[in-house]
């Protein structure tokens, strides 16, 4: 089952007079792509936000950044077969490291695993400052 907090990033609506429409180019494909990549991670392969908040939130940090590396060096013109091997040497799980072929393809995974760590330390905050009886 769909995670519904993932699919509310799908029904955000940007007033079109908004500065902040302009400033991210909401029309780019960079956003949609990033929105699409965290609903596949969820609709796919399971990772739910109940997933996520089961994972110490470092993991999810050094997973965003295994691929975050490999597209950056991809960017810099580094071989993929050594960008892939650094980018594993980040990988916090056993087995699983499954870079893309390109760097836009590695960055938009490593976005999309920040946006999951980002919505774990959220819940984790609000959970905080709820009493005990509401926090579940």
């Amino acid at each position: 089952m769909a995670d519904s907090q993932t699919h509310a990033l799908m029904t955000i609506a940007i007033p079109p007079e908004s500065t902040l429409a302009a400033r991210l180019a909401v029309n780019d494909s960079a956003l949609a792509d990033l929105v699409r990549e965290r609903i596949e991670q969820v609709d796919r392969h399971g990772f739910s936000t109940a997933h996520d908040d089961d994972h110490n939130p470092l993991d999810l940090g050094l997973a965003a950044y295994a691929y975050a590396t490999v597209g950056v060096d991809l960017v810099g013109g580094d071989r993929p077969d050594n960008a892939h091997h650094r980018g594993e040497g980040y990988w916090p799980f056993m087995g699983g490291f499954r870079p893309a072929e390109d760097a836009r393809g590695n960055l938009v995974k490593a976005a999309a695993i920040l946006l999951a760590l980002i919505g774990h330390l959220d819940r984790a905050r609000l959970s905080a400052t709820l009493p005990a009886d509401q926090a579940a």
